[in-house]
């Protein structure tokens, strides 16, 4: 198996689950929350010790995201959630020994029912990854769309930013872009057409074609576009939905891999 996978690390086994991953061939993972709000469990640093590269980690969605408020015109518990969701993902990246942080911009910085303007949530997203990256010369901080048209994050938007910090990255998930792309969001090649020298991290996913995220093979999506688009050297992950089994993840990454073809030198992604 030449593709990484994303672990949705659930709240028990994450060092076993890591292991049975290893043990199929997965050279490297990327760690994102098994359930969105649920957090990382404790034991989520025991996969280090499993000697698989980590690749990103992604922050996780704060509880307090699904309800009412934003990070930027919320209440002050609303902003202290989602930046010490932030805070502790860049303790984990330092103990992985991972630079690359996927920060989901529509679950950790915004809740679409109370952002009244694009530009001051822009605005406040600045000023607060301003002061992390400068603390941190080596992260890499990539904002991914996600939500669907409930997130702001739109290749305007994303302008806005990258114009004010520009080490600031990219990252974009194939099967959910095309499904957003048919609920009327940016195309993924528009993205890729705007973007393609900011595009850090892909995830691997598949869309059916009405709107829904699949797993990788058991969609529509066209692979071998997508792997003539990013060549070789883009950092790029399998990245399952929430819920499916060990093995179907498995399958589908095989199935990724047949129609991804050689996905470059994984070594060279951990930078």
């Amino acid at each position: 198996m030449s593709l990484p996978v994303t672990l949705r690390v659930p709240a028990i086994g994450a060092r076993t689950l890591a292991k049975d991953f290893g043990a199929r061939g997965v050279p490297a993972l990327a760690l994102e929350e098994a359930v969105p709000g649920a957090g990382y469990p404790a034991d989520t640093l025991d996969v280090a010790s499993c000697g698989a590269p980590i690749l990103a980690v992604w922050v996780p969605r704060p509880a307090s995201a699904g309800g009412a408020g934003s990070v930027a015109h919320g209440g002050k518990e609303v902003r202290d959630a989602a930046y010490q969701s932030i805070g502790s993902s860049l303790a984990m990246l330092k103990t992985l020994r991972c630079t690359r942080l996927v920060i989901p911009v529509g679950a950790v910085f915004a809740n679409a029912h109370a952002v009244a303007s694009r530009d001051e949530v822009a605005l406040n997203i600045c000023r607060r990854l301003h002061t992390t990256m400068l603390a941190n010369s080596e992260l890499q901080v990539l904002l991914m769309p996600c939500d669907g048209t409930s997130s702001f994050l739109d290749p305007e938007t994303f302008g806005w930013i990258r114009g004010e910090l520009p080490r600031v990255g990219l990252a974009l998930d194939y099967g959910e872009t095309k499904a957003f792309e048919l609920q009327g969001g940016p195309s993924f090649d528009r993205w890729m057409a705007d973007y393609d020298a900011a595009l850090g991290f892909v995830c691997v996913s598949d869309h059916d074609g009405a709107g829904r995220v699949v797993l990788p093979g058991c969609g529509v999506g066209d692979f071998g576009r997508l792997r003539d688009a990013l060549g070789r050297s883009r950092p790029r992950v399998v990245r399952p939905p929430v819920g499916v089994t060990f093995a179907d993840i498995v399958t589908s990454a095989e199935e990724a891999d047949l129609r991804f073809g050689l996905a470059g030198d994984v070594d060279s992604w951990r930078a």
